[in-house]
């Protein structure tokens, strides 16, 4: 299982896999897709390969945007930029395109603003076609739900169809609280995997995981790891941010968390970018896994 760092810009990605002994296999980034300035972006992902990584990418969509809108191309004007941008860098990209759909915290989810899970499923299309028509094979598509939870959006709903995807994910978080629900034992991610194979046979990875601070951090953080190692999942992705007032997701929330976490991605079963030719990267993201 290929291990990473969600964070935002160099210095953190730096910081964080040096307190890790490790150097990200991937690294996300946020950033949002209405503005034609796609450069910066562009130097970033460089970065991330010269460290011998693979850029992972959400585009964040205008909140104004409905999905209806989106299929029906209004917003291809930037989509065409970024494309363009991407295809001309030429490495294997991972696109997570419009996650956490299930949930209704986006401007894109299904049953928000009237919103049906077939306006979402025909924007997902047309983002992704899109992209093909600009050439931009080396953009891998991301299908990226959040973990199931009571309420939330079937996953058969915003299935876009296998045609359009080429990596499928899951968000992760325990938050530890009353509102979200507070879980101890790893095992209870397994469903939510299960659920996502039940829709797909397409490679499975997190692509953002986190857990606010308990006593049992350090544990739940190295159950992660190896549970997820032993379910197949591909690659894990650390969202190792802290949110203002909100949870503190990163791994060294305390000495034990962080010294948990740094045993667990120096397991047999986990590698990361420095143990790798950026070959194996390139192909890892291309080819949906080793």
């Amino acid at each position: 299982m290929l291990f990473g760092i969600g964070d935002h810009w160099e210095p953190d990605v730096a910081h964080d896999d040096a307190q890790l002994g490790i150097q990200s296999g991937i690294v996300g980034l946020f950033t949002k897709w209405g503005t034609t300035q796609t450069s910066p972006v562009v130097h970033w992902m460089d970065w991330v390969r010269a460290r011998g990584g693979a850029p992972m990418i959400d585009l964040i969509p205008p909140t104004t945007a409905t999905d209806a809108q989106i299929a029906a191309g209004a917003q291809d004007g930037y989509l065409v930029g970024w494309a363009n941008a991407m295809r001309d860098w030429g490495h294997p990209i991972l696109l997570r395109v419009l996650p956490e759909m299930n949930g209704n915290w986006e401007s894109y989810s299904p049953w928000t603003r009237g919103q049906s899970p077939a306006q979402y499923r025909a924007a997902f299309r047309h983002i992704v076609t899109v992209f093909r028509n600009q050439g931009a094979s080396n953009v891998k598509m991301v299908w990226n739900p959040d973990k199931p939870f009571k309420g939330s959006v079937p996953l058969a709903k915003v299935w876009p169809g296998a045609a359009y995807v080429d990596w499928t994910s899951l968000d992760i978080y325990n938050w530890r609280d009353r509102q979200h629900g507070s879980w101890t034992a790893w095992q209870a991610v397994v469903p939510a995997v299960n659920a996502v194979r039940a829709i797909s046979t397409k490679p499975l990875f997190f692509a953002e995981i986190g857990v606010a601070q308990f006593a049992g951090k350090g544990k739940w953080i190295a159950n992660a790891v190896s549970i997820a190692a032993a379910h197949g999942v591909k690659a894990m992705v650390w969202f190792d941010e802290n949110l203002g007032n909100g949870p503190h997701w990163r791994v060294d929330t305390s000495s034990s968390s962080l010294q948990a976490a740094a045993r667990a991605v120096h397991q047999p079963y986990v590698t990361s970018a420095e143990r790798l030719t950026l070959d194996a990267i390139d192909n890892f993201v291309a080819n949906g896994g080793f």
